[in-house]
């Protein structure tokens, strides 16, 4: 694959999931989505027919409420690969970005998870005082 802003040529590997899904496809030469007509869909074409989808098939509500658009599929990506441990170069390996923007991407996602995580410190402490408070009663 090229990226499309910096034309550097990518190799994005897939999930055991996706290979399986896409063992049905049809092979194509160079794209893996193909409009009815069998024309590849410009990224503007893609887009509005995301749309479309979202807006007017009542499956899709709870996207349509969020508001999420197509191109926001790659933060979400970005952000799951976070979560399930991927460093920031792998991350930018996989969907060719640079570091700095990976971490732009992840910024709110790790500012949680940072967050949850000094609440979980907090109330282990507070818990590891009581018992220690009930020690000193009960000794």
């Amino acid at each position: 694959m090229t990226q499309q802003k910096t034309g550097l040529a990518i190799w994005i590997p897939l999930t055991q999931a996706l290979s399986r899904a896409m063992s049905t496809w049809q092979r194509q030469p160079t794209f893996i989505a193909l409009k009815e007509n069998g024309l590849p869909w410009t990224r503007s074409q893609l887009s509005d027919q995301w749309l479309r989808e979202r807006d007017t098939r009542p499956a899709l509500e709870t996207i349509r409420k969020a508001g999420l658009v197509l191109h926001g599929l790659r933060g979400t990506a970005v952000v799951r690969l976070r979560r399930a441990g991927a460093t920031i170069p792998q991350i930018g390996d996989m969907v060719g970005m640079s570091p700095p923007m990976v971490t732009r991407y992840c910024r709110f996602a790790v500012q949680r998870e940072n967050a949850l995580a000094a609440v979980h410190h907090l109330e282990r402490t507070a818990s590891e005082q009581t018992r220690a408070k009930r020690s000193e009663k009960d000794g």
